[in-house]
């Protein structure tokens, strides 16, 4: 009877029609006021998250840089100290030296002097005595480098002995004439970057790396998230990495998806540099967006819902209202005919 009397009555919907007007408005701006809380928490999210992986990669930047700095140091006493070793000991009291130190270095997993050939001559590992590392990365740069007072920081490698993958770093060894004499190095235990990456991982979708300046991986976090080997170098066009060293900052926060398992993630890199050392590393930080969102998404649905509900229910309370009184409306109007009609 409502809809039949607004579509014939003119003078019902006169009458009835501003309350709708009002109804609606109310309705649009509640569902506008909705919709800026919501991207305005959104807004927050992306700045807390932001600024928090930004945070966590300065915690492994500070660490990193302190560990390597301790350990550049270590080499230096150690090649300061070869030469009276040498004219004075034999082999194996220094390599029980070597030993003594590797025990005081927890970084450390092995520590190895080789001569101009790439010989091995000391070690803390018998079975590398001997052996001939002259093709290994980590010596012909030593060999190669006109800087002889800087501290290497080598590509990662696998060793057969240790049976992990690892970097090294280390310094060369100059004769009493200031020539290439070899280099000592030390490998360093891959728990020395799980440790601090699993440090700053603070959620469970989260994933972290170490990475070479050439985008090779030292280092990932967690196990479950290991790269495949086919895509375990991240200098590839358009990828984040590779925008980040094409850009030449020294950090960037970019949101995209990542080549790997095609999420959209957060992403923030650091370039880090370690003053006296040759080469950089990129710390890599990296948080999916669904489950950044996950909360908020509930949220936003949990108040949308609610929303509908009270829209619908205004809707229809107000319709409700309107065909009481339009019924109150045609009641009153028949009495008055009647009245007018016994007059």
């Amino acid at each position: 009877e409502f809809q039949r009397q607004w579509n014939i009555n003119p003078e019902i919907r006169h009458h009835f029609k501003p309350q709708w007007v009002m109804l609606i408005i109310a309705e649009v701006v509640l569902g506008f006021l909705i919709f800026v809380f919501g991207l305005i928490q959104k807004t927050e999210i992306d700045i807390n998250e932001t600024e928090r992986l930004t945070a966590e990669i300065q915690v492994v930047e500070k660490n990193f840089a302190e560990d390597l700095k301790s350990a550049s140091n270590v080499l230096s006493s150690i090649r300061e100290m070869l030469p009276i070793w040498q004219r004075a000991e034999s082999a194996d009291v220094i390599n029980n030296r070597l030993s003594q130190t590797l025990r005081l270095i927890p970084s450390f997993r092995t520590i190895f002097i080789l001569d101009k050939n790439g010989i091995c001559i000391y070690s803390t590992r018998p079975e590398l005595l001997g052996q001939d590392l002259s093709m290994r990365e980590y010596f012909l740069t030593a060999k190669n480098s006109k800087q002889k007072l800087r501290t290497y920081i080598s590509a990662p490698f696998y060793s057969p002995i240790t049976k992990v993958s690892t970097i090294a770093i280390g310094q060369i060894v100059e004769d009493q004439n200031g020539q290439f004499n070899g280099m000592i190095g030390t490998a360093l235990k891959p728990e020395f970057f799980v440790t601090m990456l699993d440090s700053v991982l603070y959620a469970d979708d989260m994933w972290g790396a170490i990475v070479e300046q050439d985008g090779r991986v030292i280092i990932q976090r967690p196990e479950r998230f290991q790269l495949p080997a086919d895509k375990a170098n991240l200098m590839r066009p358009h990828t984040f990495f590779y925008r980040h060293i094409r850009s030449g900052n020294d950090l960037s926060v970019m949101t995209g998806r990542w080549f790997v398992d095609n999420q959209i993630k957060l992403v923030a890199l650091r370039t880090v540099t370690f003053e006296g050392f040759d080469g950089m590393i990129v710390v890599v930080l990296a948080r999916n967006l669904a489950s950044m969102y996950v909360h908020w998404l509930s949220t936003a649905i949990v108040i949308g819902s609610l929303f509908i509900f009270v829209c619908l229910g205004a809707i229809f309370v107000l319709y409700k209202y309107q065909s009481d009184q339009l019924s109150h409306l045609i009641e009153k109007k028949r009495i008055i005919n009647l009245l007018e009609e016994r007059e």
